[in-house]
């Protein structure tokens, strides 16, 4: 409700008590003046007049008139007595438009004002234009619309149907139709909507986009969409219904489709394995399916609404997402790219991170969607595969030169040696034909020994067979037994911890783990007074051993670490060897992993767990 500054003059008219005064008859065009000038008016009057609310008060309502109905407004505003009567209104870019005039003269705060209400009658002229002078335009239309028409009485009755309502009730002619339905009740697929429709037309005098499943001729289901209108007699009573009816069985058809639909994409964002957010462009959650939770760490989607997406990734990578996102906005395309990812808890895990704006009806993105995929074990795999390319290195190289060399020193030493078995027997011909012998036996020896090793190699990497529970320090004082030579030319202190536990494992695998790492340190401790400790650390879980090997040299330099349990790695000394490498594949093939570090020396820390027990083989170790 827009008011002026007229007469009377402020505060005689509050917005609040005009709002009160004029609110019961809201719906329609409505207006208060005083002596033809306009005081107030609400919104559906400056709507129906193209009027802003602040040019309509002050306005005469002569204004709002075509001229030649300007006299009548004159009479109106003269005469005491209260009626309707029909101009044709002018609106603000000089549409003319037929109209009813209402007007009701009441007392506000002691002065006399007239409310008046304005019907737009255009609609209602057409009809009764169309009925006066253009029945015959108005039966072709009718018999020729492609929407259904019917007039019916108010027991359900039809009274007129065209040919394209009979065609959507499945009749083949109108008079078909109406001779056939005494109660269009019957045909509803729920008959209470009948009642709900009287009683909506009964409120408001017409119904818009009403839906209604009905039963055709035939039995078939059909789904319409109907507007209803009341028509009364000038004395009010109702005569009947009419209105139109649209077949909607398709578009029905296609919102159940798209249901479906949304049903499926629904499902599949719920089952994706892939953490799935729907962000603003605040980087808030708006919605996030159940892996996303799980995968971030929160308790359900409903408790990430409004957590910011950035919080999730470490401080350096904020900015290259949030560049990455400008990039989709502009480009309107996917963008990719690797991230760490931190959990609620603070873990991290490697992911793929995935964003796509999500655009409006005009284009303009409002979202974006973010995808993240876990690829920890992709990571994980690929460092496996690195491992194993370096690892066929070291094979290739082991081949091509370490091995390569005996066997060309081998051949090089056989062609002089038959050279010197023809030549004539002389004691420096048999001292020759003596040291090409040891040359090639010492070449031979070498290149079996790499043989066995790359045989040691690829089998410590499988299955254990024969697992039976193995007490570690039996082993451990077997080692030293058998290196008792080497350990007192080292002058090494070999110190173990008082119970060092029992695993389930093969006994083979136990001995060369702790053998290699043992060589290891006579190889390379360079103390003056050499000691290792080799302890045992609490499990975190059943069936899972922790062992720490501990010497007191200088350590392992920074530049040898990554790569020390790669076969046939150079140590400092220059020499390849495997004994590492056959320590960590046996770890790993017992679900282990060992880690190596400088602690007042070289620390090696590993973990192996049990093996299924072989009862066979258990039997025959008791």
């Amino acid at each position: 409700m827009v008011n002026g500054s007229g007469d009377p003059p402020g505060g005689a008219f509050e917005n609040g008590e005009l709002h009160n005064l004029l609110s019961e008859a809201s719906m329609e065009a409505l207006a208060v003046h005083r002596r033809g000038v306009v005081l107030v008016a609400n919104s559906v009057f400056c709507d129906l007049f193209g009027y802003e609310p602040s040019e309509v008060v002050g306005m005469q309502g002569q204004d709002f008139s075509a001229p030649e109905h300007r006299h009548v407004i004159d009479e109106s505003l003269r005469s005491p007595i209260e009626e309707t009567f029909e101009v044709f209104a002018l609106k603000k870019d000089g549409t003319r438009f037929p109209a009813e005039v209402r007007g009701k003269a009441v007392f506000f705060k002691g002065r006399k004002v007239q409310v008046v209400s304005i019907r737009d009658l255009t609609e209602q002229k057409k009809v009764e234009q169309a009925l006066r002078g253009a029945e015959a335009q108005y039966r072709e239309m009718f018999e020729n619309a492609a929407d259904g028409f019917y007039q019916s009485t108010p027991e359900g009755k039809f009274l007129t149907v065209n040919p394209a309502m009979a065609e959507i009730w499945g009749y083949r002619s109108p008079q078909e139709m109406i001779d056939d339905i005494d109660d269009v009740a019957q045909r509803y697929v729920e008959p209470g909507l009948r009642e709900e429709l009287k009683r909506l037309l009964e409120e408001r005098g017409s119904v818009n986009g009403f839906e209604v499943e009905i039963y055709s001729r035939t039995g078939e289901k059909v789904y319409t969409s109907l507007s209803a209108r009341e028509v009364r007699s000038p004395e009010g009573e109702l005569l009947y219904y009419e209105g139109t009816v649209l077949d909607v069985t398709e578009r029905k058809r296609a919102e159940k489709e798209l249901q479906d639909s949304e049903a499926r994409y629904r499902t599949l964002v719920e089952t994706s394995p892939d953490a799935v957010m729907l962000v603003d462009f605040s980087y808030r959650v708006l919605t996030a399916n159940q892996r996303a939770a799980a995968m971030l760490d929160y308790e359900s989607p409903e408790s990430m609404q409004r957590e910011n997406v950035l919080d999730r990734l470490l401080p350096e990578d904020r900015f290259p997402v949030y560049e990455d996102a400008i990039k989709a906005i502009v480009g309107g395309g996917i963008l990719t790219e690797e991230y760490p990812v931190v959990r609620l808890d603070g873990s991290q895990f490697a992911a793929e991170v995935s964003i796509a704006p999500i655009p409006r009806l005009e284009g303009l993105p409002n979202a974006f969607i973010v995808v993240v995929r876990d690829i920890s074990d992709r990571k994980e795999d690929e460092l496996a595969l690195r491992r194993i390319n370096a690892e066929l290195q070291g094979y290739a190289h082991t081949v091509s030169h370490d091995l390569k060399s005996p066997l060309s020193a081998v051949l090089a030493a056989a062609d002089v040696l038959k050279t010197l078995i023809e030549s004539p027997e002389t004691e420096q011909n048999r001292e020759n034909i003596n040291g090409l012998i040891r040359s090639i036996s010492t070449g031979a020896g070498r290149a079996m020994s790499l043989i066995e090793d790359l045989l040691a190699l690829a089998e410590a990497g499988e299955e254990p067979a024969q697992v039976i529970e193995v007490d570690v320090e039996v082993v451990l004082e077997e080692i030293k037994r058998e290196m008792a030579g080497e350990i007192s030319d080292k002058g090494l202190q070999v110190k173990l911890a008082d119970d060092l536990g029992v695993i389930k494992a093969n006994r083979t695998h136990v001995y060369q783990v702790f053998s290699n790492l043992l060589s290891n340190v006579l190889a390379h401790c360079d103390s003056a007074r050499p000691e290792v400790e080799i302890t045992s650390l609490p499990g975190a879980a059943d069936g899972e051993h922790r062992f720490r090997v501990r010497d007191n040299g200088h350590g392992i330099p920074r530049d040898m670490q990554e790569n020390i349990f790669l076969p046939f790695s150079r140590g400092k000394s220059g020499k390849t060897g495997i004994g590492l490498a056959i320590v960590e594949k046996i770890v790993q093939t017992y679900r282990g992993e060992i880690d190596v570090w400088n602690d007042g020396g070289a620390v090696f820390e590993f973990t192996m767990y049990d093996a299924p027990l072989d009862s066979e083989a258990e039997s025959e170790g008791q």
